[in-house]
């Protein structure tokens, strides 16, 4: 039963001669029989014995004391004639204890050895006899607890028959009619469950309301007809959705709770029933209040129900649910992570053959898939998958969710399929599909649905295999579909989506002109039947825009591509649709005006980067906003951004695209406190608040939850709208706060430029079509960008060849020894090969970029770099002569340059310590490096009369080290670096006791931090998982804080540490005083080329780059 998942009957004593008591709601206890008298002999004590220790059992439920009893009550039954006058009392007293242990173990045998003793009793009595409505009735509700077990609807039929039956023979001025009543009404309550006949529900309100009529205010009983009352009132809102009758739910099932004592055995049942009331009062209203009132009462109820009992597996279920009802609010991870732990917990307790395991299988293999679609962990699509496999195996024969259980089936073999691209995974989501509508009636409300559901997957298995058939296929049954579905149903609008899609598929199979003006005729339909800022709106207009451009394909009539063009760009605009939805549809947008030209294109990249920061923020995982950026292409889409608003020449928008992409990948991989994250360390509330309305309007529709045919009926739409409007009233309060006035916005042009207040930044774009570079001269000249003359492919070839020289000079790199199929390279001489890159990076790179500098009378100085794409791992530094005036620094990001120069510190000397490791004991293979002790007394002289720490080999640990970075100004390390190509988070410097790895240092608070040198191998080696987002170990450190960093690109010469090492602190202590850290970068400019005029080989000059300021 839906709003019932607690057994039985208590326990209060009687002195009559039958105790009887009508349980709460789920299952009635037994009634056993008490003599008047005592009797003798071994079978009497047996049977006072059993008596006893049953009412003891029944008064504490110790299960020790119902076994013992059993033991007894059997002892004396066995010992009993069939003449003798207690046969029926000991037959009875042993058919409710045997009940009482299956309510307690969910043993089927306990309620089939009850069934036949009760029969038994039965057998002995004439029909008029006065116990017989006693013994009827308690075998009314085994048969009811078998029905609840099997789901045989014969029990049920049998269950009702014997409860009328003992209401009949009832005196009405008997005590225990109303209970009689009541255990009658369950019966139609449960087969107003099962086949949903209206006018049984409303007989079991009459009796119930009879029932409670009738008993005294002070009655045992009273809280149990009172729940009875208030559970018909939840079936019959869930029927005709009346909030009155919601509300009188919730108040007979409160005073129920409410009038039941502490401690009561069936208060745990009372409490579970109330917070489903709860639970949908929440769901109707949305009231954050009601899901806490249901979240109370169903941990009450679990926490109150004893390891074994059996309704603890359905109470647990209610709470997994709830659990679910508050993830789908808040998205907090740990309301997910309960759910599964609670649906878990509830499918581990329910036994085989349990009539509610397919529906807990289904409602765990849900919860996965909530968990899989929130962090795309490959392990909860397995367990999705074997849940659901599961509940389609359990489920009986005709079991009216089995159609349900099959569509659930299909989404996780998609799921599958779509992850993995197995055809097999898309063959048997098609085949669940195909036995879903064969079980459904085709008058059935739900066979449209699943209809459409199978359409779906036909659909797929054409995009698979092109085989035309199951495009026709998909065809037809989408016609049925909208020609089933009546006018104005909110279904309407989706199914005429999906019948257009499939138009226009077929239009450009066949390029049959009927099929694209079908197509147009149902996108039109679609969009006109949808309510403005509806959040399935947008994929209409899109769907519309693409039929439409094919149209001006046909007739080459403007007017046709401005239609597609307007409607993409309607698209994108809407305030409700889930972020990820607005995003490509954007992106469809920007790439439509670019294959006409059209300079809308720049006003959608724009609609689109304004999306951005909610798409990677919704409260979203680390893993999941990583994923994000991987599966939606942002690093693509940036680059053809840029791309796009230098073909228009818009070069400051170009500039602003590329720092925000570049922005936003730089800190997923870093783990950097983005805006959102500062915000609840700030303002908390006002987080709390963003994060749930931004959750719950990501939750709305999307292509997924489209192609299950899931409807937003009218009211969502409405509070959709209404979440909209409170979520952009909530961040326009946010930018008013200090500190947020840029809150998820991108920055401004007048303000990037100034990252080049003290020399030119150069970012260079990498897209498919062009590669530009893009030159901010200073912050009052305008910017400038160079095509350049090499292509993509042109700069991948080179890092290749880049690659192949380190390894022929045994460099190590990240991919080293072999070419991809294992055998043994052939290499050209390693240093020609250097000499090609660099010079290929001077006449394409280089020197294009420095005519635009010298034009501008910029001859020298400092410049930087901001790479991106294959950029990010050639030495751009090194195409410069040996002679060249530019200084030249990276940067990871403009905001990363201007925030380094932002905490210039004051002018106090600060504390320079070296942290030095020259042989690692775990790593006993890797090279001593024997030149480290000289670079540390070069650097001491270089400081002069500045105080020089020194942290040395064994006392070189990962604590000291962390300690002594904590309190430096100027940080200089000398040892093995190591980068990791799977986590650059894990990358790090080796120190004596193990690697120091970068996500400890971006966690520590380093207030004094100014300059580090890390004189160490791979210190500046990005990852290569995300081409755009290479992370240098450097780049880690400038942001843990430090305002500039040398590091190296690949593994260091041991000799070169102490040269380079003397120059660049000799620079930055030059007149003795407090030191500038702006002028490391002309430190290391002046060693590098000493080293160059010394003839040193282009691997070991090449790798050292400076980072920030």
């Amino acid at each position: 039963m839906d709003d019932s998942h607690s057994p039985r009957a208590p326990n209060q004593s009687r002195t009559k001669q039958v105790l009887e008591n009508v349980s709460s709601f789920l299952g009635m206890a037994a009634i056993p029989f008490k003599l008047m008298r005592p009797s003798s002999g071994p079978a009497g004590r047996d049977e006072k014995i059993g008596m006893d220790l049953a009412e003891r059992y029944r008064e504490h439920g110790v299960l020790s004391d119902l076994e013992a009893a059993i033991k007894h009550q059997q002892a004396a039954l066995d010992a009993t004639p069939v003449w003798h006058p207690y046969l029926l009392d000991r037959l009875s007293n042993l058919a409710a204890s045997y009940s009482d242990r299956y309510q307690r173990l969910g043993d089927l045998t306990d309620i089939e050895t009850s069934l036949k003793y009760q029969q038994a009793a039965i057998d002995t009595l004439h029909p008029g006899h006065h116990d017989m409505p006693i013994l009827l009735s308690n075998m009314s509700l085994s048969f009811l607890n078998r029905y609840r077990r099997i789901g045989n609807l014969e029990d049920l039929e049998s269950a009702m028959k014997h409860a009328h039956t003992a209401v009949d023979k009832t005196p009405k001025a008997n005590i225990f009619l109303p209970g009689r009543k009541q255990g009658l009404a369950m019966t139609y309550i449960d087969r107003y469950e099962r086949q949903g006949n209206l006018e049984d529900l409303e007989t079991a309100t009459r009796y119930i309301k009879e029932a409670l009529e009738t008993t005294p205010s002070e009655h045992p009983d009273l809280p149990s007809h009172y729940l009875g009352l208030g559970m018909t009132y939840t079936h019959r809102y869930r029927r005709l959705g009346n909030t009155d009758d919601l509300q009188a739910a919730i108040k007979y099932k409160q005073t129920a709770v409410d009038t039941t004592p502490a401690g009561h055995y069936d208060l745990t049942a009372r409490q579970s029933s109330l917070a489903v009331a709860f639970t949908d009062l929440y769901q109707r209203r949305r009231n954050p209040e009601d899901l806490q009132s249901a979240l109370k009462y169903k941990l009450l109820a679990v926490k109150g129900t004893p390891l074994g009992h059996p309704d603890l597996p359905a109470r647990q279920e209610n709470l997994a649910m709830s659990h679910m009802d508050h993830y789908s609010l808040l998205g907090n991870m740990e309301d997910l992570e309960g759910a599964i732990k609670f649906h878990k917990l509830s499918v581990d307790g329910t036994p085989p053959n349990h009539p509610s395991l397919p529906n807990r299988h289904q409602s765990l293999a849900r919860a996965h898939r909530a968990r899989y679609e929130r962090l795309r962990d490959v392990d909860d699509l397995k367990y999705a998958l074997k849940w659901n496999l599961a509940a389609v195996k359990n489920a009986p024969e005709g079991h009216p969710e089995f159609p349900g259980y099959l569509r659930d089936l299909s989404a996780s073999y998609m799921d599958t399929y779509d992850r993995l691209g197995n055809m097999k995974y898309l063959t048997d989501a098609l085949n669940c599909d195909k036995a879903a509508v064969d079980a459904t009636p085709t008058d059935h409300p739900e066979y449209p649905s699943r209809l459409h559901n199978l359409s779906l997957s036909y659909k797929a298995a054409y995009e698979h295999t092109d085989d035309l058939s199951d495009l026709e296929t998909a065809l037809r049954h989408e016609l049925t579909v909208v020609d089933c579905t009546p006018i104005g149903h909110p279904s309407m609008p989706g199914r005429q989506h999906t019948l257009a899609n499939t138009y226009r598929e077929r239009y450009k199979k066949l390029k049959d002109f009927s099929n694209l003006e079908a197509a147009l005729k149902y996108n039109n339909a679609a969009v006109n039947g949808t309510p403005e800022n509806h959040p399935e709106l947008p994929f209409y207009h899109r769907s519309l825009s693409m039929s439409y451009e094919l149209l001006y394909g046909v007739n080459k009539n403007p007017e046709d591509l401005e239609n597609a063009l307007h409607s993409a760009n309607l698209s994108s605009q809407s305030i409700t649709a889930p972020s990820l939805a607005l995003w490509n549809s954007a992106i469809y947008w920007a790439g439509l005006a670019w294959r006409h030209d059209n300079p809308e294109s720049v006003m959608a990249y724009t609609a689109a980067f304004d999306i951005l920061p909610n798409l990677i923020w919704i409260g979203s995982s680390l893993g999941t906003r990583l994923d994000i950026i991987i599966r939606q292409g942002i690093s693509a889409a940036m680059s053809s951004a840029v791309s796009t608003a230098l073909h228009f020449s818009q070069p400051e928008k170009a500039v602003e695209f590329l720092e925000q992409g570049i922005s936003i990948i730089h800190r997923q991989m870093l783990q950097l406190k983005d805006p959102a994250q500062q915000l609840w360390e700030k303002f908390p509330l006002e987080a709390q608040k963003l994060q749930q309305i931004s959750f719950q309007l990501s939750q709305s529709m999307d292509e997924t939850t489209l192609s299950k045919s899931t409807p937003v009926e009218g009211e969502a739409t409405v509070n959709y709208n209404l979440l909209a409007a409170e979520r952009s009233q909530l961040i326009q309060k946010i930018r008013k706060l200090e500190g947020f006035e840029d809150f998820l916005m991108g920055v401004p042009y007048p303000k990037l430029q100034d990252a080049a207040r003290e020399g030119p930044v150069i970012m260079i774009n990498c897209a498919s079509t062009r590669i530009d570079a893009i030159i901010i001269l200073s912050p009052t000249l305008p910017v400038k960008s160079i095509k350049l003359l090499v292509s993509l492919d042109d700069t991948r070839a080179q890092l290749g060849r880049l690659q192949s020289a380190l390894k022929g000079t045994n460099i190590h790199t990240r991919n080293e020894n072999t070419d991809r199929v294992g055998r043994p390279t052939n290499l050209a001489r390693p240093q020609d090969i250097f000499q090609n890159v660099v010079t290929w990076l001077w006449n394409n790179v280089g020197h294009p970029v420095f005519k635009v500098l010298y034009e501008n009378n910029i001859t020298g100085g400092r410049i930087w770099w901001c790479p991106s794409g294959p950029f990010t791992y050639l030495p751009i530094h090194a195409a410069a002569p040996i002679n060249s005036n530019y200084v030249q620094s990276y940067t990871y990001t403009l905001d990363a340059l201007i925030q380094s120069r932002a905490r210039r510190s004051s002018n106090k000397p600060g504390i320079v310590t070296g942290v030095a490791v020259t042989e690692i004991p775990y790593q006993p293979t890797w090279q001593k490096l024997s030149s480290v002790q000289k670079e540390l007394e070069t650097v001491s002289q270089a400081l002069g009369s500045h105080q020089f720490s020194t942290i040395i080999n064994s006392e070189a640990s990962i604590n000291n080290a962390m300690k002594a970075m904590e309190k430096s100004s100027l940080l200089h390390l000398a040892c093995h670096g190591q980068q990791d190509p799977l986590d650059p988070l894990k990358s790090g410097l080796m120190l004596y006791d193990g690697r120091l790895e970068l996500r400890s240092i971006l966690s520590t608070n380093l207030p004094s931090a100014q300059f580090v040198f890390l004189s160490a191998c791979e210190t500046a080696m990005g990852d290569a998982k995300l081409m755009n987002e290479a992370m240098h170990l450097a780049g880690g450190f400038i942001a843990a804080g430090f305002q500039g960093a040398i590091g190296t690109l690949w593994s260091m010469s041991d000799a070169d540490g102490p040269k380079v090492a003397g120059a660049v602190y000799r620079k930055m202590f030059g007149d003795d005083s407090v030191p500038d850290v702006t002028l490391a970068a002309e430190g290391l400019h002046l060693a590098v080329q000493n080293l160059r005029k010394q003839g040193a080989p282009f691997h070991q000059w090449i790798p050292f780059i400076h980072v920030g300021i």
